[in-house]
């Protein structure tokens, strides 16, 4: 990632694996894992250390087809983001549930 401030920018690996399957009562399933380092170029405001981010993410979705045409769906989300500059540390957690139309 090129940033115009080198606080933004990094160089780092990234790595997702997944998985999706429908069954036959037209449930889906969808599975994420990923995995990302952040190594930034300079130092963060007010931190006198080089900025470094490893960040470990996993989602589950799964999706249930009805009367032809909608579906609904319940999603998890896990983001652990660990950094040597614990201002940007951080775990967050997201459900969300939808209800949708095909079309």
């Amino acid at each position: 990632m090129d940033a115009d401030d080198d606080r933004n920018t990094y160089d780092g690996p990234y790595l997702s694996l997944s998985y999706f399957t429908r069954f036959p009562t037209k449930t889906e399933l969808f599975l994420q894992y990923q995995w990302a380092k952040k190594d930034f170029e300079d130092k963060p405001t007010l931190y006198n250390l080089y900025r470094e981010d490893e960040r470990n993410g996993i989602t589950a979705v799964v999706s249930q087809g009805f009367l032809k045409y909608f579906y609904t769906s319940f999603a998890f989300a896990y983001t652990d983001n660990d950094s040597n500059a614990e201002i940007f540390d951080y775990k967050r957690t997201t459900y969300t549930l939808s209800l949708g139309c095909r079309f």
